[in-house]
């Protein structure tokens, strides 16, 4: 308890060091702004933060979380005015970017058995004190500290305009340890787990609308928590980014829980589906190195949805050695091979965003990208969404698949997906379509 106290009192002296914000009057621009998150971890807390480290724990203390708020300073890129809007959700500008502060939720049951419960209670009052109803939750990746958490889950923030709740597990925030947040991760499935059954409480007493976005590794606990998940509508729209999630264990919860709770939803309420989007990049360099730790299996996120077609519908082994001779000749006449998906799975979208990816290794999220889609299903202003039927896995990625005699689970196509094309591009197609149907002249 000691521990705590002293922990609180070192977060209060940080939030009161930063240099003083100021007015928050509506319309105004600042360089900087600093943006209010709502945060949950199971990393152990240290003085001015957490650590990488898993929180200590017994058989009496498993769910004993952590929570409150911590505030990110972003550099205001789309020089946005600070609006009502902005300023109902805690948003203050900054003249210059300080360090990360963090403001203690004031309730005593942080990092105490009732966390999520109490959780669940600052969640709803902050909703209503913020006049939203839509609530996202972001996952972290690998190699990610909390500070790193924090400033993605801001990042979100700052394109979303609504409130945003990070998730925070206990990524070691190094790249060489691969391994060890692999482990960490599926360590933390039970109190993420326990954290969602508090959401669908929020939801259910307050009607919040819950989206998720999972980022390469924190997709693993978003799927594996189907079990929790299945039939019971916890998100309105989730965004798997990257996914570093083995493909074909991916089919194994679609088969068991997708198709049951899609028929506990027919018997209720149909429309209540999630909508499910799963956004790729052949720029990502990051999910190949993770399928070459793998064996050479294929990552979700490496647009594997012809190699989950062939596992919805499992070939005889003249189809399979049909398939494989037509892939390797380009499709039947020199035509894609497109094959039809169960209707069950048709609620996942597919959506190639190479064209917004960025730096060496790519696996980067498209945060505006998400907040244009979860808004107005558009990729937002100056982009289009055309459709596709053919995609290719990169050299390294069919490189490995060789290595390990995997080529088989590599996914050179895709049944049907969309492409996040400059608008530009987009009209260029179409007009070929129109003149040769004689609506342009």
């Amino acid at each position: 308890m000691m521990k705590r106290v002293l922990l609180s009192l070192a977060w209060s002296i940080t939030l009161l060091a930063a240099p003083a914000v100021q007015a928050s009057e509506s319309g105004q621009k600042s360089e900087f702004v600093s943006i209010p998150v709502l945060y949950m971890t199971d990393r152990a807390a240290v003085s001015g933060g957490f650590d990488g480290q898993r929180k200590a724990e017994d058989e009496h203390s498993i769910y004993d979380l952590n929570f409150g708020t911590v505030n990110y300073c972003l550099k205001n890129s789309q020089s946005k005015p600070l609006s009502d809007r902005a300023v109902a959700l805690g948003w203050q500008p900054q003249n210059s970017k300080p360090k990360v502060s963090y403001a203690t939720i004031p309730d005593p049951n942080s990092g105490t058995s009732s966390a999520c419960l109490q959780f669940g209670k600052v969640l709803g009052e902050h909703l209503q004190k913020c006049e939203s109803k839509d609530v996202f939750v972001i996952l972290h990746g690998y190699t990610t500290t909390f500070a790193e958490a924090a400033q993605s889950a801001a990042l979100l923030e700052y394109s979303l305009e609504c409130p945003v709740l990070v998730y925070d597990w206990p990524s070691k925030g190094k790249v060489g340890q691969y391994n060890v947040d692999a482990g960490n991760n599926e360590w933390s499935q039970e109190h993420f787990n326990r954290f969602l059954e508090e959401l669908l409480e929020v939801k259910q007493k307050t009607g919040a609308h819950f989206n998720l976005l999972a980022h390469s590794m924190g997709n693993r606990l978003a799927i594996r928590s189907a079990p929790v998940m299945a039939g019971k509508h916890i998100f309105d729209q989730m965004f798997l980014v990257d996914p570093d999630f083995d493909a074909e264990t991916f089919v194994h919860y679609l088969s068991r829980y997708a198709r049951n709770s899609k028929v506990q939803e027919a018997e209720t309420v149909p429309e209540k589906q999630a909508k499910v989007r799963i956004l790729f990049s052949r720029k990502d360099r990051a999910l190949p190195l993770s399928q070459f730790l793998f064996g050479g299996y294929t990552r979700l996120g490496q647009a594997a949805d012809n190699m989950l077609l062939s596992l919805f519908n499992p070939p005889s082994l003249n189809d399979v050695k049909q398939r494989v001779g037509s892939l390797i000749r380009g499709g039947e006449n020199g035509k894609p091979v497109t094959a039809k998906r169960p209707d069950w799975a048709l609620k996942f979208e597919w959506i190639d965003f190479t064209v917004l990816d960025k730096g060496l290794l790519g696996h980067t999220i498209p945060y505006q990208l998400v907040a244009d889609l979860w808004r107005s299903d558009s990729p937002g202003a100056g982009l289009a969404l055309t459709d596709s039927e053919e995609v290719k896995p990169n050299r390294i990625s069919k490189f490995f698949g060789g290595v390990f005699h995997e080529d088989a689970h590599i996914a050179s196509r895709l049944g049907t997906y969309k492409r996040v094309v400059p608008e530009a591009e987009a009209q260029s197609q179409t007009q070929p379509k129109l003149a040769q149907s004689g609506a342009v002249r």
